[in-house]
């Protein structure tokens, strides 16, 4: 929550264009809730790509192989401990364009929609990890950005 808040202090224009979509689909008269949740795909867009800008954790835990793979030339046996770099795949160059840019468009699509969750940009986001180790609060985390931020932004200017 706190890199979401610094975020929008650091990206007025985004913060102006989450508020304007705040107005638009829940007004002033009640709170946000989650059933405003897939109204709002530019707050979503922001949330996703809060999660890769602000990667809240460099590396990923260990894991274990489960069969016998190679990487760029490399042979890794079954069950030997990997450790990926989720920071460097938030910010890769040959994947992400301008990956150094707070961007949140490049989760929409051409009609303004957020992506799917099978596009391949979604599916580069590893904040909460993957598979069945994935991080048991991820639905909580996301609720906690959702609701905190459009609750905030719907009565405050955020400015430094």
């Amino acid at each position: 929550m706190y890199t979401a808040l610094a975020a929008m202090v650091n990206f007025p224009e985004v913060q102006k264009k989450i508020q304007e979509e705040i107005q638009r689909v829940v007004g002033k008269d009640r709170l946000p809730g989650l059933e405003d949740r897939n109204k709002m795909p530019y707050s979503r867009a922001v949330e996703l790509e809060l999660y890769r800008y602000y990667t809240p954790i460099g590396a990923a835990g260990p894991r274990n192989t489960t069969q016998d793979c190679s990487y760029k030339g490399y042979s890794i046996p079954k069950g030997t401990k990997v450790i990926y770099n989720v920071w460097r795949v938030h910010h890769d160059e040959s994947f992400w364009e301008n990956p150094f840019t707070f961007d949140p468009t490049r989760f929409l699509d051409d009609n303004g929609d957020l992506l799917p969750p099978e596009d391949e940009k979604r599916q580069r986001l590893l904040t909460f990890g993957v598979g069945k180790r994935s991080c048991i609060g991820e639905k909580l985390a996301r609720v906690r950005i959702f609701l905190g931020l459009t609750s905030i932004l719907q009565n405050f200017d955020l400015a430094s």
